[in-house]
């Protein structure tokens, strides 16, 4: 769960960055409103990931939490795109920001999961 929480900061920082921002306190409380279900994410990933990876190679590894990734950020993006626009009364924003949000979170959760998952990969198969 911490490496979820870790990973939404960062991926709120990158959007930040991307946008023109400057690192700050919008940063954190766009953590802090998502932890509803990035919390939940990274507890199922958690305990699912590294028994389901322990006896792959890195690479097999890294394609199932890759895969893994893409599907849990996809749900994080709907939810946070669904989040933002109830929350500032945005409603005909929602499809756009799911495509958006869905999209980017989806890429950024496939990569960073998969590399997650490569740790937990049985090192034995590494040379394959």
């Amino acid at each position: 769960m911490v490496v979820a929480v870790i990973a939404s900061f960062g991926y709120s920082v990158f959007v930040g960055v991307l946008m023109g921002f400057r690192v700050h306190a919008l940063d954190a409380y766009w953590v802090r409103i998502t932890l509803w279900f990035v919390l939940p994410t990274g507890a199922v990933l958690g305990a699912y990931l590294p028994q389901s990876v322990a006896a792959l190679s890195r690479k097999m590894a890294m394609r199932k939490g890759f895969r893994w990734g893409a599907a849990s950020g996809i749900v994080c993006g709907v939810l946070w795109a669904t989040q933002l626009s109830l929350s500032i009364h945005a409603v005909e924003m929602l499809p756009w920001w799911i495509v958006l949000f869905g999209g980017t979170i989806g890429i950024y959760s496939a990569c960073f999961v998969a590399l997650v998952a490569r740790k937990y990969a049985n090192e034995e198969f590494a040379s394959r």
